[in-house]
């Protein structure tokens, strides 16, 4: 499959970049909206969720080892026609370096040219930049939709 790897490097602590993952007080700010609901527990369910209740995005816990590494199933449900993505996977590695926090999210399992690849790979660093923007400035780039 292919993968899409993105490192960002965030002047804010480790602590701080993790709860931005893992708080749906943070995600509403800067994932369109979104809120991300889970125990946060190995094989816990994990869903980003839209403020009316509907899923965007399912998902099952495989690892974690708060605050540096996540690892979760990805199963996309927004598309307006209905369609359910493949199952891929996301991880997420956060390392201190220097002060700051450096992130590298890796999106992967995807089937080569899959319109999923293609839309994926144009959200992620809308999502990350914002983030960014977030934990940096106390503002998301982008409004929630």
């Amino acid at each position: 499959g292919w993968d899409l790897v993105i490192t960002r490097t965030f002047r804010a602590s480790i602590e701080d970049v993790w709860r931005a993952i893992t708080d749906p007080e943070m995600t509403a700010r800067y994932f369109f909206g979104t809120l991300v609901r889970s125990e946060w527990q190995t094989g816990a369910a994990m869903r980003y969720e839209k403020a009316d209740g509907t899923v965007a995005v399912s998902g099952e816990v495989v690892e974690i080892d708060a605050p540096r590494r996540l690892v979760t199933t990805w199963q996309a449900h927004w598309d307006a026609d209905g369609t359910t993505w493949e199952p891929t996977r996301v991880t997420w590695v956060l390392e201190e370096v220097a002060g700051a926090c450096k992130l590298t999210m890796t999106h992967s399992g995807f089937a080569p040219n899959s319109k999923a690849y293609t839309d994926t790979g144009s959200g992620w660093p809308a999502i990350l930049s914002s983030m960014k923007s977030l934990l940096e400035t106390g503002e998301p780039l982008m409004v929630a939709s």
